[in-house]
Formats: structure tokens, C-alpha cells, sequence
């Protein structure tokens, strides 16, 4: 059974005090207000956690999935967001203070 939720990525879409430069404070309060959306609509989660129930439906029930829905959903948004690829959006962010 897949989690809703499950803060792996305490980081994740946060904004940092260091402003020092415009397009990175850009950039991070882009996705900022982002987060700030996804927190005022819990249900939008909730039907992408049924859709993703029905998706990855294993017959095995004994292995958990490993990442929540919460976060895959956030990586496909940073996907198209960005316009990249699963691969590279695995790599940005991994090595994305921001995401």
C-alpha cells in the first residue's frame, strides 16, 4: 500500500534565506508558492493518490511502495515544470537545493 504522505524531503519546495540572487529568489519562490498551493488543496493529493492506487497495483501486497504519493506527484510536477525528462529530473532533484 502506497502512503499518502511520508516527508522524505524535509527541503522539498522550501526557500532559503540566502536571496542573493534574483533568478535563484525566483526560481525558489516559484516553487514556493507552488508548495503553498498544493498545501491549500488537500484533495487534488487525494485523487492523485487513487490514481496512482489503481496504476500500481501489484500482486505481490507484501512490499510497500517506497516513495508517498505526495512526493512522486511533486517530482512530475517539477517534470513538466521544467520540461525534462524522468532521468533528469531524478538527477536535478537530487542535486537541487530547492527541489
Amino acid at each position: 500500500m502506497r502512503k499518502i504522505i511520508h516527508k522524505i524531503f524535509s527541503f522539498f519546495f522550501k526557500s532559503e534565506e540566502d536571496e542573493s540572487l534574483k533568478v535563484v529568489s525566483s526560481y525558489r519562490d516559484n516553487y514556493k508558492h507552488l508548495d503553498l498551493l498544493l498545501s491549500k488543496l488537500p484533495e487534488l493529493l487525494s485523487i492523485v493518490h487513487a490514481d496512482l492506487s489503481v496504476l500500481s497495483q501489484s500482486k505481490s501486497k507484501e512490499r510497500e511502495a517506497e516513495f508517498s504519493t505526495e512526493n512522486i506527484f511533486r517530482a512530475l510536477l517539477v517534470m513538466q515544470i521544467e520540461g525534462l525528462s524522468f532521468r533528469e529530473t531524478t538527477i536535478r532533484i537530487a542535486e537541487s537545493e530547492t527541489l
